[in-house]
């Protein structure tokens, strides 16, 4: 459920494993709410120390990395352009981060104000994280040519809406408004963003919406100068078809998605701090994007089954008590419901090995992580922590 980045490539990391898929959208489009920039940058996120956050992304970013290019080799019209990324030092966390990185170069390397200029192609003069793998893609068309890969095994099921959910001897039932069971399958996935706390088996998951809106501005002779993604308080990408993309805003707990005029003007005024002579700004017509996120409390995806919460209020209720070395019975979980959201704005970077893994979870593979990613990627984590404040007391 759900026909964005996180929903099509569960769909597709199942298919590969010999799934028939039913994919199911409330839109009239696939990839229309979160996934429908018209451009996204691919990069790794840089954090300090060895944790499972850190694990997770960096072994994302990789395996986003080599899908891109398989899938570029194979329909050679995808936009998906590897020129590199550049991320200026805005802010004390960033600067401490480039004094301790410590990793490959083809990774991340730190460069200085003057070569942070050549590299843009145009004036920074600052210092800057340099990515040499990473870039800039088509969502939609990322999106799309995944359900080519699986055309013989999908269905897609557009403009429906599932209100509620049932389940009843291991098989789910998907129902509609009006009462009509759209389909019924043991297994269903929901990767449809924040809009899986709409459904009662869902609704304890701690997600909350952050709005971002893009917009495009036209390209000038100087601007076309511009040689890669450059990110700083927001981003610029490199000209395409005569415009630049230019991101985005981030207003947490607003879920509205009308175009606002004063958030073109905030995104422009970011991008002229950077670049003062480099465009002419036409600031009526503004045209641009406007999406949620969904995001979560810790900045990781939730990924896995969804927990019985009934079972976990009875069973692990002593744990607000910090009675933690007891012997807890092992956790349980609705039998065939899954969890696939929470990417927030690294959705094209931790998509592909959040389906991978969901899909060993599916089929009881090995996983592609270790443990302890797996554990920092499971939904149950914050309800645990609920449990531990004493949010679910035993009455």
């Amino acid at each position: 459920m759900g026909a964005g980045l996180a929903g099509i490539t569960s769909a597709w990391a199942l298919a590969k494993r010999g799934w028939q898929i039913d994919l199911l959208d409330r839109r009239t489009e696939m990839a229309r709410e979160g996934s429908g920039n018209a451009l996204g940058i691919l990069m790794p996120r840089i954090s300090l120390g060895k944790n499972a956050e850190t694990s997770f992304y960096n072994a994302a970013y990789l395996k986003a990395l080599h899908e891109c290019k398989v899938l570029k080799e194979k329909y050679p019209d995808f936009l998906w352009q590897q020129d590199g990324v550049l991320q200026i030092a805005t802010s004390e966390r960033i600067k401490k981060q480039m004094r301790q990185l410590d990793c490959n170069s083809d990774f991340a390397r730190v460069l200085s104000p003057e070569a942070s200029n050549a590299q843009a192609g145009v004036a920074i003069n600052r210092a800057s994280f340099y990515f040499p793998l990473a870039g800039y893609l088509s969502p939609r068309a990322l999106c799309r040519h995944l359900i080519d890969e699986i055309a013989g095994q999908i269905k897609v099921h557009l403009n429906t809406r599932v209100e509620h959910l049932s389940q009843k001897d291991s098989t789910w039932s998907l129902w509609n408004q009006d009462g009509t069971c759209i389909l019924k399958s043991e297994t269903v996935i929901l990767a449809n963003a924040a809009q899986v706390r709409t459904f009662k088996e869902t609704r304890w998951v701690s997600l909350d919406v952050a709005r971002g809106q893009t917009t495009l501005v036209t390209a000038t002779p100087r601007s076309k100068k511009i040689s890669c993604a450059i990110c700083f308080e927001g981003y610029i990408l490199p000209e395409v078809k005569g415009q630049h993309l230019v991101g985005a805003s981030f207003m947490r707990g607003d879920h509205n998605t009308e175009i606002r005029e004063e958030e073109h003007l905030k995104n422009i005024h970011k991008l002229s701090n950077l670049f003062p002579d480099c465009f002419d700004f036409e600031i009526k017509n503004l045209k641009g994007h406007a999406a949620l996120r969904a995001t979560t409390p810790d900045r990781m995806p939730l990924v896995g089954p969804v927990a019985d919460l009934d079972f976990f209020k009875t069973h692990y209720h002593e744990l607000h008590h910090g009675k933690t070395n007891r012997d807890y019975p092992s956790a349980r979980h609705l039998k065939g419901l899954y969890l696939n959201t929470g990417h927030g704005a690294r959705g094209l970077c931790s998509s592909f090995l959040s389906a991978e893994v969901l899909a060993a979870q599916i089929c009881n593979e090995t996983l592609p992580v270790s443990e302890t990613t797996r554990e920092a990627l499971d939904p149950s984590r914050f309800l645990i922590r609920d449990l531990k404040a004493g949010k679910y007391r035993k009455k």
